[in-house]
């Protein structure tokens, strides 16, 4: 007789002392995926996606939304096994977390980050089968530097300037924008703003390959500020930022909600309070349930 949980008899023997819980079939637990795909391989340097899914997303039909999540490393090589865990209040949600790596600055300058990040989405609905991906809700996603390459994609999303992919995408459902440094030409100046003492500092500053002291252009150029275009429509944005960040300025959030404000987006912003770049000051309880929120809000 082959045994099967649907047939296996429950036992309702009880014993004095013991505590019964419910079993819960709505409850999700979180997984890795224990094979970490290349979606590329560029300048000699294999790119890989993470996937943080719904353990029986392996085993069944169904399909999850997912969350393209791009992780921030000052644009050097990421770390993003060790950052699987932090997310895992999105998988439980009901979301898989796509991680995607790009090249670091020092293999591929800006704008390499942002075409790497396109391919790995093409690269994730080509195999939405596959990794049981609903692409009828999609979200990107991403943390300081990745959260500039995250706006970057959401910012340009079928317009192909820096998507060298053929045919349109799906729609997007939205935009999380963790403490981006989203103007680069205004990098410098928030923080001198802030500490004027570091004038000195910042008379010389390349970030990502890009002199945003003495070459504004090219730095507004690669700031997903100015990507966004006000006769274009937008699905809905969040940004969120801590209020004392010391490696972003908390005015990069600021000025970023106010233009997209001005030209439309449906935009939310959550200020951490006292919270600095990330860590566990930033990613509390409070802020996670908000982002979920966000998240089934604009899911469909």
């Amino acid at each position: 007789m082959e045994m099967n949980f649907g047939s296996f008899p429950n036992n309702d023997e009880k014993v004095d002392g013991m505590i019964t819980v419910r079993a819960d079939d709505t409850s999700v637990f979180p997984t890795l995926l224990e094979t970490r795909p290349v979606y590329a391989e560029k300048d000699g340097y294999p790119l890989h996606v993470d996937l943080a899914i719904p353990e029986d997303a392996l085993d069944l039909r169904r399909t999850y939304p997912v969350i393209f999540y791009v992780k921030g490393s000052s644009w050097n090589k990421q770390r993003t096994v060790r950052s699987l865990l932090n997310f895992a209040p999105f998988v439980r949600a009901g979301y898989i977390v796509a991680f995607i790596e790009y090249r670091p600055k020092q293999v591929a300058p800006i704008p390499a980050q942002i075409e790497d990040a396109f391919d790995a989405i093409r690269f994730l609905i080509d195999n939405k089968s596959r990794f049981h991906i609903d692409t009828d809700n999609m979200f990107v996603s991403g943390d300081s530097s990745g959260g500039h390459t995250a706006l970057s994609v959401f910012a340009t999303w079928n317009t192909h300037k820096f998507d060298r992919g053929e045919g349109e995408l799906p729609k997007l459902r939205g935009c999380i924008d963790f403490y981006a440094p989203a103007d680069m030409s205004m990098y410098a100046e928030d923080f001198i703003e802030i500490i004027p003492e570091l004038k000195e500092r910042f008379k010389k500053s390349v970030v990502a390959g890009v002199d945003i002291i003495n070459d504004k252009e090219t730095a507004r150029k690669y700031s997903p500020q100015y990507m966004f275009k006000e006769e274009r429509k937008y699905p809905p944005v969040l940004i969120c930022h801590g209020s004392k960040d010391t490696l972003v300025p908390f005015k990069q959030s600021i000025r970023l909600f106010e233009r997209l404000k001005e030209i439309g987006v449906d935009t939310e912003f959550i200020k951490v309070d006292g919270a600095d770049h990330g860590k566990n000051l930033f990613w509390t309880d409070a802020l996670f349930e908000r982002v979920i929120a966000f998240l089934r809000k604009n899911t469909f």
